[in-house]
């Protein structure tokens, strides 16, 4: 049987790979919007000259 504290630390291991799947999530969003904007950046730059 499991005691308190074996529980709670599965519970708290859960939640922070839970944290760290949105993180992973949240990065791989930046590095496209970072790479959308650059290439809108640099289509309007050629357009310019």
């Amino acid at each position: 049987m499991k005691d308190f504290q074996q529980i709670r630390r599965e519970q708290l291991i859960k939640k922070a790979n839970e944290l760290l799947d949105r993180a992973d999530l949240l990065v791989d969003q930046i590095i496209t919007n970072a790479h959308i904007a650059e290439q809108a950046k640099s289509k309007k730059v050629a357009l310019a000259a």
